[in-house]
């Protein structure tokens, strides 16, 4: 079948299958098409065949889980396949991996740097989403200490900058539902190597506040971690400027 043939990357029969009238998007039983099993499996010829028809669905949606040939590339760990399907013209950067998540957030999150720089290399990825939770996948990156995700991220915002400094700046400080920042992340994880990235950079704004209960700081995040105080005042970060009233932190 052609679904096989896919499978076991066998192109010259792909090519027989398909030239003899097969509708190249169609569905097998669990409603997979070809171009989707050829993503799973990491046929990267296959792929290159079957993105060449101008009939190619290449953002369908497999009907049980609803990922697309993409998804299933990234998720998989794919990655030749998913640099392939990225090229495409038409292919969907972000569609959702499971609810609530892009691929970049599910990428950012597990730590799947190859995949982080196939998905920000496409001009058209929204590298601004937050999850169910307000996160983005730069907050997601500091939470979890993934210092690689977070050093391709923040300079991958720096090449925005010239374009739109104002979006940069506000990705850089997002907060979450509960009002924490990437650098409060890193900093309440006593991730220092992740906050010593963000303290020089003149887009940092030290002064937010989160909005849970203890309307924490960076720096009332940093009372019992010397040495990431340390790099917050060396940073510039004022305790005076932010929070006045806690004396005893001067």
């Amino acid at each position: 079948t052609l679904m096989d043939a896919v499978k076991e990357g066998e192109l010259e029969k792909v090519k027989e299958i398909l030239s003899s009238g097969v509708d190249i998007n169609v569905e097998d039983e669990y409603g997979k098409t070809a171009l989707i099993h050829a993503a799973s499996h990491n046929k990267v010829d296959v792929i290159e065949y079957l993105l060449e028809s101008k009939k190619i669905e290449v953002n369908k949606l497999e009907k049980s889980i609803g990922w697309t040939a993409l998804a299933y590339a990234i998720i998989r760990g794919q990655i030749k396949a998913a640099e392939k399907l990225i090229h495409h013209p038409n292919v969907d950067v972000n569609v959702y991996a499971f609810p609530g998540s892009t691929l970049l957030l599910w990428a950012a999150n597990k730590r799947e740097v190859s995949s982080v720089k196939a998905l920000l290399a496409h001009p058209n990825i929204q590298y601004q989403e937050k999850n169910f939770v307000g996160k983005t996948a730069l907050i997601l990156a500091a939470e979890r200490g993934h210092k690689d995700i977070v050093e391709i991220l923040l300079k991958f915002i720096d090449t925005k900058k010239s374009k739109d400094c104002k979006a940069a700046q506000s990705y850089i400080n997002a907060q979450d539902k509960d009002g924490y920042t990437a650098l409060m992340y890193a900093v309440k994880n006593k991730f220092d190597d992740i906050v010593d990235m963000f303290l020089y950079r003149e887009d940092i704004n030290f002064s937010l506040i989160a909005s849970d209960v203890k309307n924490d700081t960076v720096l009332t995040l940093a009372e019992e971690q010397l040495q990431i105080t340390k790099l917050l005042r060396a940073g510039g970060c004022e305790i005076s400027k932010i929070h006045p009233d806690d004396t005893d932190l001067r």
